[in-house]
C-alpha cells in the first residue's frame, strides 16, 4: 500500500486545478459505498456507507465487512484493494482505464471469490444526485492526466484528517471522522445534546471538502443543525479569515485562506479559527 503524504507540500498544485481527479475519485468512492450497502446492515442515516480514511496509506476503506474485510481506494494511486482482517492485500486492481461499470464488476468478483460467505447479490451504485462527469456513462475509463492532481487530493484529505483530529481530540461527543461518499467530504459530529437520540440532538459538524458544487476549490466548514430556526439575516460576524457560506448556513474557510498560512503555523491558527467558529456555532444553537 502508498505511504503517507508530506502535508508540508499542500498547495503544490493550485487549489482549483484539480477538479477532474477529485471528481473522478468521488466516482470511484461509489465503489465502496455500494459495497457497504450491500454487505453492512444498513443504518436510517447512511452512515454504514461511510468511509474512513487511512492517513498512513491515503485511503478511503469501507467499514469491517463480513469477516472484518475491507474495500480499499488509494487515492493517490488511484487502486482498489480488498483486504483481510489483518490488511493483507487479497486482490488489487488499477482503476486507470477501467470504466465505472468495470470497476464494480472487478469489485462484484472479489467479494465472491475472496469473501467465506459470498454476497448472493451484485453490488448496485447508489442512487444519488453526484456531479456531472463523463465517468458516470458507464462506459468512459478513469484517465490519469495528472498524476500530482491526484496525489494532492489525497494530500488534503490527510491534512484535513489531521486536522480534525487534533481539534475534536478534546471534545466531547464527537462522532468518528468519517467520509461521506455522496458529498465526498471528510468530517465530524459534535452531538451537544448527548441524552437525546442521535437524530434528536442538536450538531456542529466539522469537516473540509475537496470543492463541490458549493466551492469549486477545498474548503473548511463548520455547520450548525437544526438551521430553521436560526435567522439568516442577523448572522454574527465570523472569525477572521472566514466567510458565511452563500448556499449553505456555515462558516467556511477556502484553501486560498488557509495555504496562505505559513505551513509550520497553519494547524495551530487553524485550531484558534475553528475553535472561534464552534463557538459561535454553539452560540447560534444555544436557544433552540
Amino acid at each position: 500500500m502508498s505511504h503517507s503524504l508530506d502535508i508540508h507540500k499542500l498547495g503544490s498544485v493550485p487549489p482549483q486545478a484539480f477538479v477532474d481527479a477529485r471528481l473522478q475519485l468521488h466516482y470511484a468512492a461509489q465503489i465502496l459505498a455500494a459495497t457497504a450497502d450491500l454487505l453492512i446492515h444498513s443504518e436510517p442515516d447512511d452512515s454504514h456507507t461511510a468511509l474512513t480514511f487511512d492517513p498512513d496509506h491515503n485511503a478511503l476503506l469501507t467499514q469491517p465487512l463480513p469477516q472484518n474485510y475491507q474495500l480499499a481506494l488509494i487515492l493517490d494511486t488511484p487502486l482498489l484493494m480488498l483486504l483481510d482482517s489483518q490488511q493483507n492485500i487479497l486482490a488489487e486492481s488499477p482503476l486507470i482505464g477501467l470504466t465505472l461499470t468495470e470497476a464494480l464488476d472487478w469489485a462484484d468478483h472479489q467479494l465472491k471469490r475472496h469473501l467465506p460467505s459470498p454476497p448472493e447479490n451484485n453490488i448496485r451504485l447508489r442512487n444519488y444526485d453526484m456531479p456531472q462527469h463523463p465517468i458516470s456513462d458507464g462506459d468512459t475509463p478513469f484517465t490519469l492526466k495528472h498524476q500530482n492532481h491526484f496525489t494532492e487530493v489525497a494530500r488534503y484529505f490527510a491534512f484535513a484528517h489531521r486536522l480534525i483530529d487534533l481539534f475534536t481530540r478534546h471534545i466531547p461527543h464527537t462522532s468518528p471522522i468519517r467520509t461521506w461518499p455522496h458529498h465526498f467530504d471528510i468530517a465530524t459530529l459534535t452531538f451537544l445534546d448527548p441524552d437525546l437520540s442521535p437524530d434528536q440532538s442538536r450538531t456542529i459538524g466539522v469537516g473540509l471538502s475537496p470543492g463541490d458544487h458549493h466551492i469549486t476549490e477545498p474548503y473548511i466548514y463548520i455547520t450548525p443543525f437544526p438551521t430553521k430556526n436560526i435567522n439568516k439575516s442577523t448572522l454574527p460576524t465570523p472569525p477572521h479569515h472566514t466567510t458565511w457560506a452563500t448556499t449553505f448556513l456555515g462558516v467556511t474557510i477556502t484553501a486560498t485562506e488557509f495555504l496562505a498560512i505559513p505551513h509550520e503555523h497553519r494547524i495551530p491558527n487553524l485550531i484558534d479559527t475553528l475553535t472561534d467558529a464552534f463557538i459561535l456555532n454553539r452560540q447560534l444553537l444555544s436557544n433552540l
